[in-house]
């Protein structure tokens, strides 16, 4: 499958894609102030409405009105590590994308399948790069979820035609 770039390299190229992004809830687990603070600087200059959780994200989790479209997680929290915290959400949440974050090396001994992570990124990277590489995941999800019930609508509607006819 081919990835679908969503740099703003042109100044444009985001915009065409900020509406699609407004209808989606972003969720930001980080006990980090500076990093949340960096990340909601970077969603909100695109408009992009999202929730934070700083303190304890056990309450959230277990919850029975979790909701989001994308989560960014911090991989060492203080109550549970990043990877359990995955698991937890792809369980009630199967569809949600799911980025961790780290700034450790440990991250990388994690069974991304295993535990439901879409993407692992260090911290390092840069906060740009971490929203982006969500919110094109998160992207293309969604346009191929789109994509297979346009395929099944169509195959529906020719089974429904040939037995008609």
């Amino acid at each position: 499958m081919q990835s679908v770039d969503i740099r703003n390299t042109k100044g444009d190229d985001m915009r065409k894609y900020m509406k699609f992004f407004r209808k989606q809830r972003v969720v930001i687990i980080d006990d980090d102030p500076v990093l949340a603070f960096l990340m909601r600087n970077e969603l909100s200059k695109s408009g992009i409405e999202h929730i934070e959780v700083h303190d304890s994200a056990v309450p959230i989790l277990t919850g029975e009105d979790l909701k989001g479209d994308l989560f960014y997680i911090d991989f060492k929290l203080p109550d549970l590590n990043g990877a359990r915290a995955a698991r937890m959400i792809k369980n009630k949440l199967p569809q949600a994308v799911v980025v961790v974050i780290s700034s450790s090396d440990r991250v990388l001994k994690v069974n991304k399948k295993k535990f439901g992570i879409d993407e692992i990124l260090y911290k390092e990277v840069g906060v740009s790069r971490i929203v982006e590489s969500g919110l094109r995941l998160l992207f293309q999800r969604v346009v191929l979820r789109w994509l297979m019930l346009t395929v099944l609508l169509l195959l529906f509607s020719a089974i429904l035609w040939f037995f008609v006819l």
